[in-house]
């Protein structure tokens, strides 16, 4: 929901507009509440025309997957508006356990997604950023609580939210050819995240496979505007996704480092030219992004 003061699923509360109901991203205001600056009854139509405004100006519409479904009208005066949420390095945003599922929309950062493996072990087998959809799977598919996998945050970033149902209407009423694109489009980008993760994998050289996780992550932040090829990551983030030992990815790092390719700071890594041409031949280093069905 946009403006402040909201609860997922519940209730706004301290807002300056009043009581507002917002019921899985579908936000519903009464007509007439009271006013607590005047102590008298109040229209909160221009309230609602304002967050419908601002989500039909969101600057990202035209790249997100549900552009064509956010802001829109569910019946009366009720309309399907995202809700916000700040994510923060290493939070849980989702989990497979989850009773009630959500269809999220990546602004900004990057996210990674994780599952549990034998032996107690955690394997990444994507990483998300800008304009990446993820949850329609679980619209579409038999869905079943597992415990198997979580998302949760890797560079501070910001989603918008939706409810599942909802979107599932959404997309059932599009044109039967548009509809297939966008779920095609969203399948898309997700395969390739694990397919990059794979590439990483693949190289049997520790160095290789830090400069594959370096570029990977690069090429996602790049659709970002301001980016400045300054990864906000620790060596550990790094280990993790490259499947190393934290020594070995220091190692690799302070080699880059010395070869000129990567400068090293406090949970910093910002990536020179030359590492783009020392290892922008590696297939993963500019893996497409298919993005939002055209219009």
């Amino acid at each position: 929901m946009i403006g402040e003061g909201a609860e997922e699923g519940g209730i706004a509360r301290d807002t300056p507009f009043g009581d507002s109901v917002e019921a899985g991203g579908v936000l519903t205001y009464r007509l007439e509440i009271s006013s607590r600056s005047e102590g008298r009854i109040v229209r909160m139509n221009d309230y609602t025309d304002r967050l419908r405004w601002e989500a039909r100006s969101c600057p990202e519409r035209k790249q997100c997957p549900l552009g064509f479904l956010c802001a829109s009208r569910i019946s009366g005066d009720r309309y399907l508006l995202p809700t916000f949420i700040d994510v923060g390095y290493g939070e849980m945003i989702w989990t497979d356990l989850y009773p009630r599922q959500r269809v999220f929309v990546i602004r900004s950062g990057l996210f990674i997604s994780t599952a549990y493996a034998n032996e107690g072990r955690e394997i990444p087998f994507g990483v998300f950023g800008k304009g990446f959809m993820t949850g329609t799977i679980e619209i579409f598919g038999p869905y079943t609580a597992s415990n198997f996998n979580y998302l949760s945050g890797l560079v501070p970033g910001r989603l918008c939210s939706f409810d599942s149902d909802f979107v599932e209407e959404g997309i059932n009423a599009l044109p039967v050819r548009r509809g297939q694109e966008l779920t095609a489009r969203v399948l898309l980008d997700q395969t390739t995240s694990t397919y990059g993760q794979l590439l990483t994998l693949s190289h049997a050289k520790a160095r290789n496979r830090v400069a594959s996780v370096l570029l990977r992550l690069d090429t996602m932040l790049e659709r970002e505007s301001g980016y400045a090829h300054v990864l906000p990551l620790a060596h550990e983030d790094v280990a993790l996704l490259a499947s190393l030992k934290r020594t070995t990815v220091s190692r690799e790092l302070k080699a880059l480092a010395d070869e000129g390719t990567v400068r090293l700071g406090y949970r910093s890594i910002e990536l020179l030219d030359s590492l783009r041409r020392e290892y922008g031949s590696l297939i993963e280093a500019s893996l497409p992004f298919y993005g939002a069905a055209a219009d």
